[in-house]
């Protein structure tokens, strides 16, 4: 369809209204991973931080008992990282995936992967992890030995990307450890995975409806494809098409909600890592670029965040007992008096969200 002109206050309030974070919604967790096309999932908390800030009344055992239930899943997704996805999602998309995951290998491990079998190391992976769930470390012992040429990281990094697992939950607050145990995705979804089925369209399509409009440099940002210079063009007379301030053609579903820019965005805090931050290569509809390098650090951590505005206005820390729960918010520019209180307000929310039992809940500015 013909292109419109659409400035970088619509695209950010297009995106808010797609990743309920301009008001918060009344559905299951189920449906809102769905809705969000996964979660960034790199640690246990964020994820359930990430659905409190977007769900009336959320309550994390629900979601420990999707998790439980296998209705969702922990597991290596779009850029090859640690996500959080319905468990539908996982079996329709994870296959399309897998060149993005080769890729990503070949990029960690340089040199040392021409002269790994990676085949007879999946196999090797396989075999184990059919004998009992395991970490990577754990694996490393079992599969060590047979490939004595290989360094563990090597080992670990090959199956990781060619065999896919799952992270199997626990009882822990957020529902796994920090070291968790992984099981064969297959067994315990009950179903196949269908290598032979190119799903790239479908998952196009969910991506613009969870963060567009958007161009094909975004959503190879987002799911760490390359080659997916056609899809504009089979997918043609499917989408609409803008022009943004500067930049690419940016694509979106003809019906997806693109609010006016006056619609009032309020005070947001994001967790660790959200995809709100990650899911596109031009990122200005959601952060200035002289903030984005105070987002990310050398250690490849995304700070948890705070909108003002639909903006990163800076980034925050919690920690907490039963005896004293503290947020601590550091403001990358002046805030209005105002603005202070209700971050004030929504951050002592979150707080009583993460540490219930807590005496005393405390807010301060850095």
């Amino acid at each position: 369809m013909p292109a419109g002109k659409i400035t970088l206050k619509e695209l950010n309030r297009a995106t808010l209204a797609r990743q309920m974070l301009l008001e918060r919604k009344d559905i299951t967790p189920l449906a809102a991973v769905g809705k969000l096309c996964g979660m960034q999932a790199q640690m246990p908390r964020p994820p359930f931080l990430g659905l409190w800030t977007r769900l009336a009344n959320f309550q994390p055992e629900k979601l420990s008992r999707l998790l439980e239930r296998r209705k969702i899943v922990r597991a290596s997704m779009m850029r090859c990282t640690i996500h959080l996805v319905t468990a539908s999602d996982y079996l329709a998309f994870r296959p399309c995936l897998q060149g993005a995951f080769t890729k990503a290998m070949h990029g960690v491990l340089g040199r040392k992967r021409e002269s790994l079998d990676v085949e007879d190391l999946v196999r090797g992976a396989r075999k184990a992890f059919k004998t009992k769930d395991m970490t990577f470390k754990e694996l490393g012992s079992v599969l060590g030995p047979q490939w004595p040429q290989h360094d563990p990281g090597t080992i670990r990094y090959a199956v990781r990307t060619h065999l896919p697992l799952v992270q199997v939950p626990t009882d822990h607050k957020w529902s796994f450890s920090n070291r968790p145990s992984f099981g064969l995705a297959e067994p315990w979804l009950g179903h196949k995975l269908d290598f032979g089925l190119d799903e790239t369209a479908t998952l196009f399509r969910r991506y613009l409806a969870s963060f567009g409009p958007a161009s094909i440099a975004d959503f190879r940002m987002w799911s760490g494809l390359s080659g997916c210079q056609n899809l504009a063009d089979r997918e043609h007379g499917k989408l609409v098409e803008f022009v943004g301030e500067d930049g690419p053609t940016l694509f979106d579903l003809p019906r997806a909600p693109r609010p006016k820019s006056q619609v009032e965005a309020p005070v947001r805090f994001l967790p660790d890592y959200d995809n709100l931050i990650l899911a596109h290569a031009d990122r200005r509809r959601v952060v200035r670029d002289d903030y984005r390098s105070r987002l990310c650090l050398k250690n490849l951590r995304i700070l948890p965040t705070f909108l003002v505005d639909g903006m990163v206005a800076g980034s925050w820390s919690m920690e907490g007992s039963k005896h004293r729960a503290e947020l601590t918010i550091e403001a990358f520019h002046g805030l209005s008096g105002k603005v202070k209180a209700d971050l004030k307000r929504e951050g002592k929310k979150m707080l009583s969200f993460a540490f219930p039992d807590a005496a005393k809940q405390t807010v301060q500015w850095t």
